[in-house]
């Protein structure tokens, strides 16, 4: 047999044989699809607060207080309970993105341990200064404070202070502020500065508006100080001002519908 010379024969040959390795090669790896956090912490908030609305309605339907009771205190139906993990695992499984950022903080809603929460919000104030969690732990540190201690929840205000955000830094003084708000004199001196600069740093923030409200508490409504003027009218419709009663006792009783 003879074997064909031929050169266009020769050259294809030799192109198929430099081609069949390459052919027999693995396909390349698809692009790994990267996880929608943000919209993963969305549906798990929906889920919780469906859930929340379910155990309030069953809630609204016990007729004893014995039975409400024990519904409260059972943790097999607290949303809290039942998705305090799954908040945690969240946050755990995203790292260092915004979202885990925003999960960690309302962790701290849901009521955990006193220990887990000093743990939650130093890793807040550290790991998420820069982001929009930063200032939801500002809001949180306002109330939040007997639950990791006072010393601890004014350490983190003043760190976040630091923040990029001005949301955080507007946030944070706020809440310094209001802690400050029960100590001794110097730091209700403090308390004030911190309301003004909210009013001269801050204006047209939601906490300069609040400030302003502190800072007429600090001014009129201390004790031992005249009560500023009230009007209005009385159960039968008669105008009324509070400095007609002057050099009586009186009772205000101040409610509303909330």
């Amino acid at each position: 047999m003879r074997v064909l010379q031929h050169p266009l024969l020769r050259a294809a040959l030799a192109a198929a044989i430099c081609a069949a390795p390459a052919a027999a090669q693995d396909p390349a790896p698809a692009t790994a699809v990267q996880p929608d956090f943000a919209a993963e912490f969305t549906a798990l908030q929906k889920e919780f607060q469906q859930a929340q609305q379910a155990f309030y309605g069953k809630y609204s339907t016990l007729t004893t207080d014995e039975e409400r009771n024990e519904l409260l205190n059972d943790p097999a139906q607290s949303p809290n309970g039942i998705f305090a993990p799954r908040f945690r695992d969240f946050a755990e499984r995203a790292g260092s993105h915004e979202a885990a950022g925003s999960a960690w903080v309302f962790l701290l809603g849901l009521a955990p341990d006193q220990e887990e929460c000093a743990a939650v919000a130093a890793r807040v104030a550290q790991d998420f200064l820069h982001a929009p969690a930063s200032e939801g732990l500002a809001q949180w540190l306002r109330y939040g404070s007997w639950q990791i201690g006072r010393e601890k929840a004014i350490a983190h205000l003043r760190a976040l202070d630091r923040s990029e955000r001005a949301g955080t830094r507007a946030g944070a003084a706020f809440a310094l502020a209001c802690n400050l708000m029960d100590g001794e004199a110097e730091e209700q001196k403090e308390a004030r500065a911190l309301f003004e600069r909210l009013q001269k740093d801050y204006a047209a923030t939601a906490y300069a508006a609040q400030a302003a409200g502190f800072l007429f508490e600090l001014d009129n409504l201390q004790i031992g100080m005249t009560a500023p003027e009230i009007e209005g009218a009385d159960s039968e419709g008669q105008a009324f001002k509070l400095s007609d009663y002057r050099g009586k006792v009186v009772v205000l009783d101040f409610w509303g519908f909330w």
